[in-house]
């Protein structure tokens, strides 16, 4: 019954997120907006294109974002000691002859930029706050270059620094650094959106919009997919859980009527 409950739930939940979010009003034009929020924060649905006054530029190509999140990826070779099947270690304190070369990498660096940024539909603006956070938003992939350093000598470290690229235990390890990859990932300039969220008119008289902060479906979305398709999403998650149920059912009622069948006496 346990079973049964729980899926009750997901098709309770999933039917009530895409009915609340059919209720979402839906503003037509930005420009409308400042007048729907007089008289206090509303819950609405936006659309419109990303526009900043003092957009970033990337490193490593043209392309320019309100948010620009660098990664830099270290790629080397690692000396491990060599684990037999039973997982018993076959190195030995006096040599190194158990150990092979591995390949690995890790994430070194990774730093975000934002600067203010806003929707743009033609007929006005509203800044988007609080953006990284919400469900469905998603960075693009700007640009990707790889430095090779193949070429440089095999570099010593201790364990203390080696900690800092892989987590190794044990003495020291030999690394021979392969190369860097470093992307950049961003929000671009113009790029379409739609945004669910709690829209409010700031001391200035400037709209804003971020996640709600009151009212009781607290939502907040920010995606390039129109929330038409993420209501068919959940309608049919609920379908799914429907006809999963409906299988469930069947299935313990005939293992209940096969358990309880008395086998009659040889």
């Amino acid at each position: 019954m346990s079973i049964l409950a729980g899926i009750g739930y997901c098709i309770g939940a999933a039917l009530r997120y895409a009915e609340d979010l059919k209720s979402v009003y839906r503003v037509k034009q930005l420009k409308d907006l400042a007048k729907l929020v007089e008289d206090g924060p509303r819950l609405v649905e936006i659309s419109g294109g990303v526009g900043s006054d003092a957009p970033i530029r990337c490193q490593y190509s043209d392309s320019i974002g309100a948010i620009v999140v660098e990664m830099a990826q270290k790629h080397f070779m690692a000396k491990r000691e060599v684990i037999k099947d039973n997982g018993v270690s076959t190195k030995r304190k006096d040599n190194d002859d158990n150990k092979e070369w591995v390949r690995d990498s890790v994430c070194m660096r990774s730093r975000s930029r934002e600067v203010p940024w806003y929707l743009d539909d033609g007929t006005g603006r509203v800044r988007v706050e609080g953006a990284p956070l919400a469900s469905g938003f998603d960075l693009t992939e700007a640009s990707k270059v790889y430095e090779d350093q193949s070429s440089r000598r095999s570099i010593f470290f201790n364990a203390n620094q080696i900690r800092s690229l892989v987590k190794y235990v044990g003495g020291e390890q030999d690394v021979k650094m392969l190369g860097i990859t470093r992307s950049e990932w961003i929000l671009p300039i113009g790029k379409p959106l739609t945004v669910i969220g709690e829209a409010i008119k700031d001391s200035n008289g400037a709209v804003r919009i971020h996640r709600p902060l009151s009212g009781e479906f607290k939502f907040f979305y920010v995606s390039d997919r129109s929330v038409d398709t993420l209501v068919e999403e959940w309608q049919d998650s609920a379908s799914f859980w429907k006809r999963y149920s409906v299988g469930f059912t069947v299935a313990a009622v005939i293992l209940t009527l096969v358990s309880g069948c008395e086998c009659p006496a040889p």
